[in-house]
């Protein structure tokens, strides 16, 4: 989620952006709205609307209201109603702007409730989603057979840095485990952790 409140004549490098979101101390962000007074604004609902409950973060100059991931975001109720207290707290007169790529047909009329007469943007052509120069692959494997071909992969590619996902916090932990003992340099970020954590692992990435 992000808010823009940005005067029209202002040159993109004047601009400041500030980040909000759980896990860090709320007063680390209030400071941070105090002293910085960003243009624009990135954050999860909750933060957000702790910061504005709060009387630290006002909305009343947003021009630009975007959701990215709205149907994530909107499918959780909870998150729903976060977002929609927020919502109301904007100026009428504003842009909004919503982004998916999975946008199933229920959620789509719950998107169109925050705007008025939307124009719908489709991508058609799966070749504009990937970044010019990327080659994809893919290989279907068996659950058991997984950790030796990527273990072959690493071998066997020239590479700098590699990101993995997975599924949950266990196998992220046993993967780390296994590519350490493999004598590859790895680190593991996962939501067990608290934030400080992650930002120190990411650091030394």
């Amino acid at each position: 989620m992000a808010f823009f409140s940005v005067d029209s004549n202002c040159s993109f490098k004047l601009f400041k952006v500030a980040v909000f979101y759980g896990g860090v101390n709320i007063k680390v962000h209030k400071d941070l709205l105090k002293n910085e007074c960003p243009h624009i604004v990135v954050g999860t609902p909750g933060r957000i609307l702790a910061l504005t409950r709060d009387k630290d973060l006002s909305l009343k100059n947003v021009r630009h209201f975007i959701v990215d991931e709205c149907d994530k975001m909107l499918e959780s109720l909870d998150m729903r109603r976060d977002v929609q207290e927020i919502f109301k707290m904007t100026p009428h007169d504003k842009q909004v702007m919503m982004f998916s790529a999975t946008l199933s047909k229920e959620i789509r009329p719950v998107c169109k409730k925050f705007m008025q007469d939307p124009m719908e943007i489709y991508v058609d052509d799966e070749a504009k989603l990937t970044l010019h120069g990327l080659v994809q692959h893919y290989i279907k494997l068996s659950e058991l057979e997984k950790n030796r071909k990527l273990n072959d992969l690493l071998d066997a590619l020239d590479f700098n840095q590699v990101v993995i996902f997975v599924k949950s916090v266990n196998r992220a932990a046993e993967l780390n485990k296994l590519l350490v003992e493999c004598n590859f340099p790895s680190i593991c970020i996962h939501s067990g952790m608290s934030q400080e954590e992650r930002s120190e692992l990411r650091s030394r990435f």
